[in-house]
């Protein structure tokens, strides 16, 4: 354990962000400067020293609150009951009694710099008593989200080996979903919503080789000709999303409306939505004889 891993885990802390933290403490620290000021909570900019004094309380402050919470933190791990007396002692007294005890030591130095004392100076009227209530409150907050993030840590490792499988099924319902909502897609794609299956107008729509030529359509209607082969087109693409008719082109689901058997060659004749109908080369519109059979299934979802 060192202090830059201590560092990196409070920043990194799921319990706030780095500008939660930031915009916390500098909150924290002007109030402990303004409220004993006696220069009013604005006026307080104007003071003598006030740079000084507000990076010492800043910096006290960011310190205490990295330290509580990386005291909590290992009696959360180190302490699984949390009505242990031996946990709830040290916690007094590392969590609560010590950065007291650094506050008092820390502040005695800073005022023996300018020629005073905690004991002549009013720190114990009001400042001392605001650093107490901040120290605890710190420690109830990161008390409190160590018990939260056990719970749900509890919860997950109870329901883990049934959240898995039914995450799997929801995934499969979900993608039957995007199934039927192609299926039942309009003859046009001119008005209809891609993004309600998660599909963007640059994607590829499909893809077709012609006079050694390959063009690659997109959703937004635009091509794009290309030097790359049907086959490395095709490889980072989704095989639920996307088939290869035969060895020219490859189309989108949402693209194929229907299509026909064609006797007895057994090849398919493939019907597109608009506005992609106007290809109509053979190699654009028939599914090889040796690919029919994975494309029926492909069709009904079964890719």
């Amino acid at each position: 354990m060192n202090l830059k891993s201590i560092l990196e885990r409070f920043l990194k802390s799921p319990f706030h962000s780095k500008s939660q933290v930031f915009l916390v403490l500098s909150l924290v620290s002007y109030t402990l400067l303004a409220f004993n000021s006696g220069w009013g909570f604005f006026g307080s900019l104007r003071a003598p020293n006030f740079i000084s004094a507000y990076l010492f309380t800043f910096s006290l402050a960011f310190l205490f609150t990295v330290y509580i919470h990386e005291v909590n933190g290992w009696l959360n791990i180190k302490y699984h009951d949390e009505k242990s007396p031996i946990r709830w002692t040290l916690h007094f007294t590392i969590g609560i009694f010590v950065p007291l005890a650094f506050e008092l030591i820390a502040v005695e130095l800073f005022f023996s710099q300018k020629g005073e004392s905690i004991l002549t100076n009013t720190f114990f009227d009001a400042d001392f008593i605001l650093v107490t209530i901040y120290i605890l409150l710190v420690n109830s907050f990161y008390a409190y989200a160590n018990h939260r993030l056990r719970a749900n840590l509890k919860i997950r490792a109870t329901y883990k080996n049934k959240i898995i499988p039914a995450l799997k099924d929801l995934s499969v319902l979900k993608e039957l979903h995007r199934y039927e909502v192609i299926k039942n897609a309009p003859v046009s794609l001119i008005d209809f919503d891609l993004n309600s299956l998660n599909i963007t107008k640059v994607e590829i729509a499909c893809a077709y080789k012609f006079d050694d030529v390959i063009t690659i359509h997109y959703f937004d209607q635009t091509t794009e000709i290309v030097k790359d082969s049907i086959s490395k087109l095709l490889l980072p693409l989704k095989a639920t999303d996307y088939a290869r008719i035969n060895p020219y082109c490859f189309y989108h689901r949402l693209l194929v409306f229907s299509y026909e058997e064609i006797s007895p060659s057994r090849r398919l004749y493939l019907r597109l939505r608009h506005p992609f109908n106007h290809l109509v080369h053979d190699n654009q519109r028939f599914v090889s004889q040796g690919t029919s059979s994975n494309f029926k299934k492909w069709m009904k979802g079964n890719a």
